[in-house]
């Protein structure tokens, strides 16, 4: 027998319309006079699932006064975190690459864009001179004292530099063994040096393991070598040094150009066959530095002879 509802206290009918259900309008009460319901004491927990997050993004349910003590003070909203749901970090990450300007445009960003902490984080290069000058002096003075000299980095010292690299380049004397005399053509010990460091560093390297190739060393790795020294001498042509790409686009012509010079001095010297000499020497002495004449085992040498056996029957 139900009681009478006078009876009944104010805390009675609380807990009566506690658990009671309570119905929400979705998006299918629009076409269809159908409710969603649910449970306000049994809410499920919301999905964290950031695809499904993205693709349907219902609006938030209008809780009816029975509900008013389960209020959240957390929100959930996607666009009030640092990074949306549906975005990871480093998607977040790439984001930043791209900076919108206040017309709507986009552009890549810049070192300007960062604050001066960032710029020595991800800015790995100088803006200004300023910056570039500094680095030079530090640089300059850590090169002195490798080299246990004392040279003060003075506009006569950039001068001297600049003008250095320019004679160096005249007539491509640096390809000379004598600077001087303009002797030793096609002798100087940068060419070696090149050579020995690209590809014959050890007996591990392309020039051993490919041999063939560069069995005697052909005029086109001469012509390249030749080609990436200039670049290193253009890089002094400011009197400080600075990074030069080093691409077919821009040394294509210059690479040419030694290539033609090499095959002019063939057909000159032709009778004596002086290129083919210097291509054999540049070969046999990069081939010494590899060190492989030293470390090659002669199988014969391993191999114990006929006489040890018999002189091992006759002992036992």
């Amino acid at each position: 027998m139900e009681e009478p509802s006078e009876l009944h206290s104010d805390i009675d009918r609380e807990e009566k319309n506690m658990f009671s259900d309570c119905n929400m309008p979705s998006k299918l009460s629009q076409s269809k006079s159908k409710v969603l319901t649910f449970s306000a004491g049994k809410i499920p927990p919301v999905s964290c699932n950031a695809s499904a997050m993205h693709k349907a993004t219902p609006t938030a349910p209008t809780l009816s006064p029975c509900d008013d003590d389960s209020e959240s003070d957390e929100s959930t909203d996607p666009q009030e975190s640092k990074y949306p749901l549906d975005k990871t970090l480093d998607d977040a990450m790439v984001l930043l690459k791209i900076k919108k300007n206040s017309d709507g445009s986009r552009h890549c960003m810049k070192a300007s864009d960062f604050d001066d902490v960032s710029k020595e984080i991800f800015v790995p290069f100088p803006e200004n001179i300023a910056v570039k000058t500094q680095l030079a002096k530090a640089a300059w003075h850590e090169a002195c004292q490798l080299k246990g000299i004392n040279v003060k980095l003075t506009p006569s010292g950039v001068k001297m530099n600049r003008d250095l690299a320019e004679s160096l380049k005249d007539s491509s004397v640096f390809a000379f063994k004598d600077l001087e005399s303009k002797k030793g053509i096609y002798k100087t010990e940068l060419l070696q040096l090149g050579i020995n460091i690209m590809w014959f560093v050890n007996r591990h390297n392309e020039g051993i393991i490919h041999h063939k190739y560069f069995n005697p060393m052909p005029v086109k790795v001469i012509a390249l070598v030749l080609t990436t020294i200039e670049c290193c001498i253009d890089e002094w042509l400011q009197g400080l040094k600075e990074d030069i790409k080093f691409t077919s686009a821009t040394y294509g012509t210059v690479y040419h150009g030694h290539f033609g010079s090499l095959q002019c001095f063939n057909e000159r010297t032709v009778a004596y066959k002086l290129l083919d000499k210097i291509c054999v020497n540049l070969h046999n002495t990069a081939h010494f530095h590899a060190g492989v004449d030293t470390l090659t085992i002669s199988s014969s040498a391993s191999r114990i002879s006929d006489v040890a056996f018999e002189d091992a029957i006759r002992e036992y």
